[in-house]
């Protein structure tokens, strides 16, 4: 009697081979050809970023492939923040019906705080994926320019330790990579170091967004109180 292998054994297989074509397929892209699919994938969310982050720090290095992806995902974030203004509003309105609070929330947060300071502590924040985020502030009050310009700021730092590890990995795939133990442990520690920078800012941009988008509810609640 022939075995199956266990399922959660054929998906992770699954899983593997759908990176891997999916990394030999980005390969195969020029770099205009990268930053349209970049832009494309980043509006819509049928890929996660994080794919097109990686391989732009191991197709076209550290610097190129930062500036590549955080200025194909700034246009990306673009393309889905018109989609929201423009006819397709009250369908994405509805999809997004859980998150009316945060919607809510965020208008406010805006009026107080600024929109340039709010894009800038999404971006950074782990709070909710890339394509969802543009859709939730083009349902908001935000001006483009802002909303742009806080999505830039905001990418660099959040996609540098991605960028950071795909340039390594490439390095040393092809034998660039310095064998010495002493610079091999040095590369490991500054993507360590810059793990953890990045997640600590990340961390005290949700906790100031948090703070930002609750505040007004607090303070509506406390008004309400007062007149009771």
């Amino acid at each position: 009697m022939i075995r199956r292998p266990p399922r959660s054994t054929l998906s992770s297989s699954s899983a593997a081979s759908d990176v891997y074509k999916r990394q030999a397929w980005l390969e195969t892209l020029t770099p205009a050809r990268f930053f349209v699919a970049s832009s494309f994938f980043s509006a819509t969310g049928l890929v996660p970023t994080v794919t097109f982050n990686v391989a732009a720090g191991t197709l076209y290095g550290m610097f190129w492939g930062l500036m590549l992806f955080a200025a194909s995902a700034t246009i990306g974030a673009v393309l889905g923040f018109l989609a929201v203004r423009s006819s397709l509003r009250g369908f994405i309105h509805r999809q997004l019906k859980s998150y009316a609070d945060q919607i809510r929330g965020f208008d406010q947060a805006i009026e107080r705080e600024g929109p340039l300071y709010i894009t800038i502590l999404l971006r950074l924040s782990p709070v909710m994926p890339f394509a969802p985020a543009n859709f939730l502030l083009g349902l908001t009050n935000i001006g483009l320019v802002p909303y742009a310009l806080g999505t830039f700021i905001g990418l660099v730092p959040a996609s540098f330790p991605y960028i950071y590890a795909g340039s390594l990995g490439s390095q040393a795939a092809g034998g660039s990579l310095s064998e010495d133990p002493v610079s091999v442990l040095f590369s490991v520690m500054g993507i360590v170091c810059t793990v953890l920078l990045t997640w600590k800012i990340s961390m005290i941009a949700r906790k100031t967004l948090e703070s930002a988008t609750s505040a007004p509810t607090r303070e509506s609640v406390n008004t309400a109180s007062s007149f009771l």
